[in-house]
């Protein structure tokens, strides 16, 4: 007969658990009400204390029956932030993970995440290794974390590796909402003025035009420049230039082609911050994978697959073929221009000391600063920048349009 674990509640209000014989689900339930226990959570499929206790061939007989984890539950950045924090907790309490993975699927917001979670808990408790359990999850559980938390279990530091995780992760996460508002004050003021410059071009300067013409005055080269090109069709083609701008620098930071992000790193201020904050990440992750004694070339690769970057990805990745094939660290990083010459430096070094995670860890505190300077250049210079060809952009065609206004005006009178 199949035997179920519960985390529950008696008459009293105190939690409990255990195990009950029963045939199903349902008769747990029952059971459970009959000794004055109530099982928390909602229905048996919600049920996060109530789980069947099974063998691995029974487990991949009930996933089989109840279909795969949805194809979308992968973590999100702060999810990924969540579960590492909750892991190093876990781990400094000496607490089990099976309990405390049904703990964070209960937290959970997402239902797939939590379901995610809680098989991920039925799978090491049925037997199987962390390792395998965590395996078939496949893509939806991050491999960087996958990665560090299978080292953290063997070197005994699951806690440590954890926490250095987390803190990586807020960092990045700090860095993105910094650099995105940064961005949003000069984004809305040019998207203003191109808005306002549409209006003038279709509204104001027909009118201007008109009066010209109808008194014959002699236009300034600035104002013939600005009448004759303010047009309607010249607004719209402002407005789909705009447009299009944005879109391409969307695409080049968001695409996952090599060729888009080497493009992005020519666009002022933006390119330079995304490098360094990639290779930042490249080096503590690849510093904290070697701490926990990750060999070279599977620490390249999990590295990759923590990094946005598509091209920085694929350089870990070929850099990881390269140090399996029997080269050393900087002769796996040599001849890639990901790496910049001052990384492949620090490897060397690395090298001669034995200690390429120090290495690694010197590279990721160079890049740091490095991107704190030019983050903090983006957030006080930029949006002055913005500011004032904004005013000089509005102040030219005033100038351009009242100027042989005025002229007309005096000579009138």
């Amino acid at each position: 007969m199949p035997k179920y674990h519960y985390h529950a509640v008696d008459a009293q209000g105190r939690r409990v658990a255990g195990d009950v014989d029963a045939p199903d689900a349902a008769e747990a339930l029952r059971r459970l009400g009959a000794m004055g226990l109530q099982a928390q959570g909602g229905d048996i499929e919600e049920l996060a204390e109530l789980r069947e206790v099974a063998e691995p061939e029974q487990l991949a007989e009930r996933e089989e029956a109840v279909g795969p984890v949805e194809a979308g539950a992968r973590l999100t950045a702060e999810e990924t932030v969540d579960v590492g924090q909750q892991l190093a907790e876990l781990a400094k309490a000496g607490m089990p993970l099976g309990p405390g993975l049904r703990a964070m699927a209960a937290e959970m917001s997402r239902r797939c995440v939590a379901r995610m979670l809680r098989r991920l808990a039925d799978r090491l408790d049925a037997g199987a290794s962390l390792e395998e359990a965590l395996t078939a999850l496949g893509k939806r559980f991050p491999a960087h974390l996958r990665g560090l938390l299978l080292a953290g279990v063997r070197t005994g530091r699951v806690s440590e590796a954890m926490e250095e995780f987390v803190a990586l992760e807020n960092t990045r996460l700090e860095l993105r909402r910094r650099v995105r508002l940064s961005m949003a004050y000069p984004c809305v003021l040019l998207v203003s003025v191109v808005v306002l410059l549409a209006f003038i071009c279709t509204s104001i300067i027909p009118g201007f035009r008109t009066i010209f013409d109808d008194f014959g005055a002699e236009l300034p080269a600035l104002t013939r420049l600005i009448v004759v090109g303010g047009t309607p069709e010249v607004a719209l083609a402002l407005v789909v230039f705009g447009a299009a701008v944005l879109a391409v620098v969307a695409w080049m930071a968001l695409s996952r082609s090599v060729s888009a992000r080497r493009l992005l790193y020519w666009v002022p201020w933006i390119g330079p911050v995304s490098r360094w904050a990639g290779l930042f990440r490249f080096c503590r992750l690849a510093s904290m994978l070697l701490e926990q004694q990750v060999p070279l070339p599977e620490a390249f690769r999990l590295a990759a697959a923590g990094l946005r970057e598509a091209d920085l990805s694929a350089a870990c990745r070929e850099a990881a073929r390269t140090a399996e094939a029997g080269a050393s660290l900087s002769e796996s990083l040599a001849g890639r221009w990901q790496f910049p010459a001052g990384l492949r430096h620090l490897a060397e070094w690395g090298e001669r000391t034995s200690n390429p995670a120090a290495a690694f860890q010197a590279a990721a505190e160079m890049f740091d600063t490095r991107l704190r300077i030019r983050n903090a250049l983006l957030e006080s210079v930029l949006p002055p920048l913005v500011y004032l060809f904004v005013l000089l952009t509005i102040g030219l065609v005033v100038i351009a349009l009242m100027t042989p206004l005025v002229s007309l005006i005096q000579n009138l009178t």
